[in-house]
């Protein structure tokens, strides 16, 4: 990533990068922070922004204070798309440059029942055809395929949860809004049933 280290070195030179507001962390998440977001000059006390390829996008998250975590009081991060338009050079070159991860992927649970293939949408068990099929990528996967915080439902906006109990593992169902954080009731959703898979893409 020659382009994207010479333009890291040119916004901080002479700063060792254990110590700089923008760097690379494993030569493939480029983790970027604002020097004016707070009066403490230590880096680990700003808001992170990181972004990784996958799927041929390149993807952000915002992430607290490395003081304070890696998750917000509300739950994990999700990864959001990057509009390329408007990015900055650092972005774009690094857009061009970084490493392709593994892309996360929601799809609707499809269940055999005799000779017919079905969905359940909204909890209803429904033909599976194409018009109701879904293929919605939500993030890279940096580290376990598990760990990418899954999308909101795709039907009602719900949040999707782990589900496995009773079905196959990869379960995944809409439970709405939570009650607190962690803590849902079953019958607050749609019920939609859906699958996570990790996707494999090339550059």
């Amino acid at each position: 990533m020659r382009e994207t280290t010479r333009l890291l070195d040119r916004i901080e030179p002479d700063t060792p990068p254990s110590r700089r507001y923008s760097r690379l962390l494993r030569s493939s998440l480029l983790e970027l922070r604002d020097p004016n977001d707070g009066q403490d000059p230590d880096p680990a006390t700003k808001t992170r922004h990181q972004y990784a390829r996958a799927g041929g996008v390149l993807w952000s998250r915002r992430l607290p204070p490395e003081s304070v975590g890696d998750e917000w009081l509300d739950g994990p991060a999700r990864w959001e798309r990057v509009d390329l338009g408007h990015a900055s050079e650092l972005l774009r070159a690094f857009a061009r440059e970084g490493p392709e991860f593994s892309l996360a992927v929601l799809r609707r649970q499809r269940f055999y029942v005799a000779a017919d293939d079905e969905y359940c949408v909204r909890g209803v068990y429904v033909d599976a055809t194409d018009e109701l099929a879904i293929d919605l990528p939500y993030g890279p996967v940096t580290d376990a395929w598990w760990d990418v915080p899954l999308p909101q439902c795709p039907d009602c906006g719900g949040d999707v949860v782990w589900w496995e109990a009773g079905y196959v593992p990869g379960t995944r169902r809409c439970v709405g809004a939570p009650l607190r954080r962690g803590e849902y009731l079953p019958d607050r959703g749609c019920g939609s049933m859906f699958v996570v898979a990790s996707q494999e893409t090339e550059r």
